[in-house]
C-alpha cells in the first residue's frame, strides 16, 4: 500500500477517529523501514503514477501489538539502525532524490483525488499544501530522523562558523 493508500486505510479502520495527514504519516513510514518493520517498493498507482508502496516485513507483523523492545530485539534494532546510518551517509543524494520523489508522488496523487472531487487544478494544489502539510517541511522532518543527520550537518555548520 503506498503512503496515502496507508493514511486511508487508518482513517476506514478507525472510522474517521484517526486522521492521519500525509505529512505526519511520512516520518513515521520511514522510522518504521528504518527499524526493519516495513519494505517498500517502487510501483504504479491506480492512476498510473510512480508510486512507493509499503509492506510489513516478518519482524514488523511479529512486532505488531507487541510491548516496547527489550534485550537482544534492541541489539538487532541498532544493527538496522547502523546500517541505515551508513547507507545514508554514503548515498544521501540517492536517499535525498527518493525521499523527493516518495513525497511528489504521494502529493500529485492528492491533487489528482481533489481534481477528482470537481476542484479546479489550482484548487487542488492549493488543498493539497494543505493537507500535506507543506513538502519541504515533511522532507526536513523525515531528513531529522535519519541516523546520523546531525553528524552530515557538521561540514556545512563549519562553514557558517
Amino acid at each position: 500500500m503506498h503512503g496515502l493508500g496507508v493514511s486511508d486505510r487508518i482513517r476506514q479502520i478507525t472510522q474517521g477517529v484517526f486522521v492521519v495527514r500525509p505529512g505526519s504519516l511520512f516520518p513515521a513510514l520511514y522510522r518504521l523501514e528504518q527499524n526493519g518493520w516495513l519494505k517498500s517498493h517502487w510501483g504504479e498507482s491506480e492512476k498510473n503514477r510512480k508510486a512507493k508502496y509499503y509492506a510489513l516485513t516478518r519482524s514488523g507483523a511479529v512486532r505488531r501489538g507487541q510491548p516496547a523492545a527489550r534485550g537482544g530485539v534492541v541489539t538487532v534494532l541498532w544493527t538496522r539502525r547502523l546500517r541505515s546510518f551508513f547507507r545514508i551517509l554514503l548515498r544521501r543524494r540517492k536517499a535525498d532524490e527518493e525521499l523527493d520523489a516518495d513525497v511528489r508522488s504521494c502529493f500529485e496523487m492528492l491533487v489528482d483525488r481533489y481534481i477528482e472531487r470537481g476542484m479546479s487544478h489550482e484548487e487542488a494544489k492549493r488543498a493539497a499544501c494543505w493537507e500535506f502539510e507543506g513538502m519541504e517541511q515533511v522532507k526536513d522532518k523525515v531528513r531529522e530522523l535519519r541516523l546520523g543527520s546531525s553528524l552530515a550537518t557538521v561540514p556545512q555548520d563549519t562553514r557558517f562558523a
